[in-house]
């Protein structure tokens, strides 16, 4: 099986009890996990798209956030322009989340 290329997520691996894990399909998982910000970190990850190149490492790609995808609208600068920018720069680009799991993205120093 060749994995080169993008891949998004079906399922991730949830512990609805100690010592005990099951895979779970993302549409699933509002029946297994309760906790509120939990779930949004899952379904945060769900969203990754990775894609595992040629020279053997993985790029975790992000959707930008919806706020700096308003941001960008209302300085004139379009979504496709955002996602090009960001493809482009993956290398150049450097992502953060903060402790309110709030993202950021920043040019690298």
């Amino acid at each position: 099986m060749n994995l080169i290329g993008k891949w998004k997520v079906k399922e991730l691996p949830v512990y609805p009890e100690p010592g005990k894990m099951i895979f779970v399909a993302v549409e699933d998982f509002p029946k297994y996990i309760t906790d509120e910000d939990l779930l949004n970190d899952y379904m945060q990850q769900a969203s990754f798209i990775y894609e595992f190149c040629e020279d053997g490492t993985v790029e975790t790609m992000m959707p930008i956030p919806e706020e700096m995808m308003e941001k960008a609208k209302e300085q004139g600068i379009s979504g496709r322009t955002m996602r090009d920018v960001r493809s482009r720069m993956k290398n150049e680009l450097e992502y953060r989340v903060n402790e309110k799991q709030e993202n950021s993205i920043r040019l690298k120093e």
